[in-house]
């Protein structure tokens, strides 16, 4: 109750008794009195205090200071914020055309937990930034091609069963040749195997009936479909739609294991112009080039740099 530590406790008794203390039923007090008459002294003395109040000791005021790998120096520095204890962090959200998966979770968690380390440990005021890339070439695609798959479906009904039947299985015939062009090491190949062995035993059912074939073979109707009609898909909020369906999902998703939500959130869509002139001072600079409509960071130049 007085404030007073053990070890200074014992330090301080010891000094009033003058002389080892010599106990056969108490031995250890020996032991101790010699430990501590040789070790130096490990505590803080107690501050002068006023009669009846705890004494104080000054606590520890350290700070624990976080070390990261710095890829400049190949080697781990001190962080130092730019402003006091404020940091900026800007994280490449998803790109929403389709469900997450494992790979999505074991990301954002990851984020999570050293953000949290960052803010509750370290003390730092953490704003943090998640973009959301809602436009490229897969969303294009897979916006485009539900489109006139679903337009097909409800078609379908009043078309002729016939002609119906001889689409889907000339679009399953222009998919199996796809897939013989296709290098046996490329991931795709195996994905439309699959879909190939399903279809394979309805295709020439005439009694099979159309909705069940159409699941089986949508990839193969969504790439005759495009092939055909694609470039007439012009309405933006068709693209909108899925993105801001997959988008709501990956958030629902991130609740489940209590990530905590960014403090802000961007879209691509609402920085095009942006973008492009960011990349193009890249380019400028020569540190990117043009290739087959992408554009791509040249890192041998950087590297010369």
């Amino acid at each position: 109750s007085s404030g007073i530590n053990a070890e200074y406790g014992d330090r301080l008794l010891f000094t009033r008794l003058g002389t080892p203390p010599c106990s056969s039923t108490y031995p250890h007090l020996a032991r101790w009195y010699s430990h501590m008459s040789q070790s130096a002294p490990t505590g803080t003395a107690p501050t002068a205090v006023t009669k009846g109040l705890p004494t104080w000791y000054q606590p520890d005021t350290s700070s624990p200071a976080l070390s990261v790998y710095n890829s400049l120096t190949r080697k781990k520095d001190i962080f130092v914020p730019d402003v006091g204890r404020n940091v900026t962090w800007y994280n490449c959200g998803p790109t929403v055309y389709d469900a997450s998966h494992m790979g999505h979770a074991r990301s954002y968690i990851t984020f999570d937990i050293l953000r949290r380390i960052m803010a509750d440990y370290f003390g730092y005021n953490v704003f943090y930034v998640m973009n959301i890339t809602d436009v490229d070439d897969k969303i294009i695609y897979r916006a485009r091609t539900k489109f006139l798959l679903d337009r097909y479906r409800n078609e379908t009904a009043g078309r002729d069963r016939g002609e119906v039947l001889r689409e889907i299985r000339e679009s399953v015939e222009d998919f199996k040749k796809k897939m013989s062009t296709l290098n046996q090491e490329d991931p795709k190949l195996k994905m439309m195997q699959k879909v190939a062995d399903a279809v394979a035993p309805v295709l020439n059912r005439e009694d099979v009936d159309l909705g069940e074939l159409l699941d089986l073979s949508a990839m193969a109707m969504e790439t005759w479909l495009d092939a055909r009609y694609g470039a007439e898909v012009t309405d933006h909020s068709i693209f909108a739609a899925l993105t801001q369906h997959w988008e709501s999902e990956f958030h629902n998703d991130l609740k489940q294991p209590n990530v905590l939500p960014a403090d802000v959130l961007t879209r691509v869509t609402d920085y095009v112009p942006e973008i492009v002139n960011y990349v193009q001072q890249i380019i400028d600079n020569g540190f990117a080039y043009a290739s087959n409509g992408s554009v791509y960071f040249d890192s041998a130049a950087w590297r010369q740099e």
